[in-house]
């Protein structure tokens, strides 16, 4: 082949060859936009959240165009870890390919809008169902609180006034309903007017049916075990409104109780003791005469082990009721007004004379310091 017809080929190819260089570089000037989800470029955060190019290591960031011949060319931007330097490379892909990007994209887009947030707390899927962000119970919560008693009803009422100490513990089954337990110390002083009499039989026997009762002094200790329920009747975002009832046992476990009374026979008055204290259920009963002229004559002293007064009873157990309301504030502070009912009858369970009248204050402490309580901060 001469030299002038190479020259020739030369330059037709040359010619010919220009508008595709041209061509090309129009090809390469307009990203091609997948999904207006991620736009022009996917970068990075884009990928983790769409899981996208997952055989790519060091992926920084991807961009797509469209060829005239129905491929795209993928470049990728990824990280050289050997040199710290970003390196880019092209992928050629066909339609089906970037369809299946597009789809992904949209599949994981759809998932995100129809699921449900997890749920970490009570509190949270309440807010989440509800949307009106009130305040509800965490799933796990106790109730330390402490108060004073107050008893109520007719003079034979055997609480005076006392104090009372102790601690719920609850699970919520919903953001309306919670169950648990009541644990409580209960310490009373004894209304001077009770009557801690026999039953008649047992007076008579000790020959104490004539004597008339002028007071009565000393305390009953208690150890209180009682199932309860809590139901949320009205909330609010920082307040929690609940009736709250628990019914269970009074460990009454300690005790000290003295009656003092008095009769007159042939000018001779005699003034009894009757003496209940100790862990041992021992009861004690003292008479002592004197003149009319207020001298002393003598003293009979007499001692029964056992259940000897039936009222007494200090080391029985007595069903008990216990019914009020709880008022809870930012789940901090929880305010608990109650009336309880306790009695060794339960047909005169709900007489006033066994039922007192109790105002406590308590401190929340909710799941999260339970399970996870905070860890002390490291000093310098």
């Amino acid at each position: 082949m001469n030299i002038n017809l190479r020259l020739y080929i030369f330059f037709v190819f040359i010619i010919s060859s220009l508008p595709n260089q041209s061509l090309y570089c129009q090809q390469f000037d307009n990203p091609f936009i997948v999904s207006p989800l991620v736009g022009d470029m996917i970068d990075l955060e884009e990928r983790e959240k769409y899981g996208l190019f997952a055989d790519i290591r060091d992926f920084q960031s991807a961009t797509i165009y469209k060829q005239l011949d129905g491929y795209y060319y993928l470049a990728i931007n990824y990280l050289d870890k050997a040199t710290g330097q970003e390196r880019s490379t092209l992928l050629l892909r066909d339609e089906v390919a970037i369809q299946k990007i597009k789809m992904q994209i949209e599949y994981i887009t759809r998932s995100k809008q129809t699921s449900e947030e997890p749920k970490t707390s009570l509190a949270e899927e309440d807010k989440a169902r509800a949307g009106k962000g009130l305040l509800t119970h965490s799933r796990k919560f106790i109730v330390l609180n402490g108060g004073c008693i107050k008893g109520l009803g007719s003079d034979k009422a055997e609480w005076e006034k006392g104090y009372i100490i102790g601690a719920y513990t609850y699970y919520s089954l919903s953001s309306k309903i919670a169950i648990g337990c009541r644990w409580a110390f209960t310490h009373c002083d004894i209304n001077r007017q009770y009557n801690l009499l026999p039953e008649i039989d047992e007076a008579t026997r000790l020959d104490l049916s004539n004597y008339t009762f002028d007071h009565a002094t000393g305390y009953r200790s208690m150890i209180e075990v009682l199932p309860s329920i809590r139901i949320s009747l009205n909330r609010t975002p920082k307040t929690i409104l609940s009736l709250q009832a628990s019914v269970g046992m009074f460990f009454a476990r300690a005790a000290q109780l003295e009656m003092q009374g008095h009769k007159w026979d042939d000018n001779i008055k005699s003034v009894v003791y009757v003496t209940s204290k100790g862990w041992n259920s021992t009861t004690t009963v003292d008479k002592f005469k004197y003149d009319d002229a207020g001298h002393y004559v003598n003293r009979i002293g007499t001692t029964f082990y056992g259940q000897q007064f039936i009222d007494s009873g200090h080391r029985g157990t007595r069903p008990g009721f216990v019914l009020g309301l709880s008022y809870n504030i930012n789940n901090i502070i929880d305010i608990q007004p109650a009336f309880a009912f306790a009695s060794q009858e339960i047909g005169d369970l709900f007489d006033m004379k066994n039922c007192y009248l109790s105002l406590s204050v308590g401190l929340i402490i909710p799941e999260e310091i339970i399970t996870n309580p905070p860890k002390p901060v490291p000093q310098n």
